[in-house]
């Protein structure tokens, strides 16, 4: 299905619009992901059939991203159960020192979290690093600019009024707004997550501590087993 989209947009923009393959492919990009800067469009032709093909073409791929979104989450959450249970058998095999009282640090498993929400920020930084120097050796933009216009890219807001007009430029944007959009709904993602795992663990830390001493290696290996710990 994909395929095919992508099939009859390049087609269109190649063989109906006259457009070349550079420009062909941008367009798709900047269609399906929504981004829609304006410098490229169905009305162009000022054609009432253009403008219907270009309406449930634009409808079509929305439907296309939000069924590729699904999947991949559902691959995603399919691996993550697999390490889990991975990691629970290996659990289960561990020697155990019963005479060693396992400890919860809410602190250092605070600072792990911590440390995710650091590393989501600074790949959202190093991707608009990125846009931002290679727009500006393509465009000769100032830097203001160019970061303007990386930031407005992998947010998908796409205002228009600044836009690649030279094919290696327009070739680049093509693969960064996948690889920018990407980054950012990926942080986005872990950063919304951030209150929820940060009550997780305060809920454990409580629970432990309710336990008291008489909670020993084994009772906490039992605990771990649990699949509400083991999602933590």
């Amino acid at each position: 299905g994909l395929l095919l989209y992508w099939g009859a947009g390049y087609a269109y923009g190649k063989y109906r619009a006259g457009w070349d393959i550079v420009d062909s492919v941008y367009f798709l990009v900047v269609t399906i992901s929504t981004v829609g800067y304006g410098d490229f469009a169905f009305s162009s032709l000022d054609n009432d059939v253009d403008k219907l093909f270009g309406a449930f073409y634009v409808f079509f791929g929305v439907v296309l991203i939000g069924v590729a979104a699904g999947i991949i989450i559902q691959t995603l959450e399919a691996k993550a159960e697999e390490k889990i249970n991975r990691l629970r058998e290996q659990h289960h095999e561990v020697e155990f020192d019963f005479g060693h009282q396992p400890a919860f640090n809410l602190e250092q498993e605070t600072r792990r979290v911590f440390l995710d929400i650091l590393w989501s920020l600074a790949m959202i930084g190093i991707s608009l690093v990125i846009g931002t120097a290679t727009m500006m050796q393509l465009e000769n933009w100032c830097a203001s600019d160019a970061f303007y216009f990386s930031m407005i890219t992998i947010t998908t807001v796409g205002y228009g009024d600044i836009l690649p007009t030279n094919p290696k430029a327009k070739l680049f944007v093509s693969f960064y707004i996948l690889f920018g959009f990407g980054v950012l709904a990926n942080s986005l993602s872990a950063i919304g997550a951030f209150p929820s795992r940060i009550q997780q663990l305060r809920k454990l830390d409580k629970s432990l501590s309710l336990l008291g001493e008489s909670f020993d290696a084994k009772h906490l290996s039992a605990l771990c087993s649990c699949k509400e710990v083991s999602s933590i």
